[in-house]
């Protein structure tokens, strides 16, 4: 699905997504006036829309369109075959992955009152990627240390069984006995 995307909006990753340029407000305004459609070679998204707002919906019609018209070319097919309807969800999600690397890009008012100049969205951002990043690798550990003290890898563990373990830290902190929190 990433190289619809990446065919459909020239980008190469989500953060390229920062500087798309969303469908205007006319655009909208005609379309639910029963006016033009989207474009189907350049379909822009409605950033400030519902990701089932109807422009968006019939955005996610074409590329729906688009992606399973570029599937059922490939032969043999690289997976089994799945129904519109999932097609449609994955590309909703990626909708709104994509709508929020859009927002965290645009200006917000500071306390001042003043617009955010270029450099502070961007301090904003790597703020924002770095405290994103840290919640991974947490999450990471965690799951590391509970799967390395499995007794059988693979065998289901009750949370009680979890409490039991040596490497376990209620609270998740460490404590005089090692377990973290001081």
């Amino acid at each position: 699905m990433w190289n619809l995307f990446k065919q459909v909006f020239n980008v190469e990753q989500d953060e390229d997504f920062r500087s798309f340029a969303p469908a205007t407000a006319k655009q909208l305004e005609e379309f639910l006036l029963g006016g033009d459609r989207p474009n189907h070679n350049y379909p822009q998204w409605d950033m400030s829309g519902a990701p089932t707002s109807p422009w968006n919906e019939a955005i996610v019609d074409i590329l729906t369109d688009r992606l399973i018209t570029e599937l059922e070319k490939i032969k043999p097919p690289p997976f089994p075959k799945k129904t519109r309807m999932y097609w449609e969800v994955a590309i909703h999600e990626k909708f709104c992955h994509i709508k929020r690397e859009w927002a965290q890009a645009q200006p917000h008012i500071t306390d001042t009152g003043q617009i955010e100049h270029a450099d502070e969205i961007e301090e904003r951002r790597i703020k924002y990627t770095n405290r994103r990043l840290k919640r991974t690798r947490v999450q990471e550990q965690r799951v590391r240390v509970v799967l390395g003290s499995l007794p059988n890898e693979g065998q289901l563990i009750t949370p009680e069984e979890i409490r039991t373990m040596p490497n376990h830290c209620p609270g998740g902190g460490r404590d005089e006995e090692g377990c973290g929190r001081r």
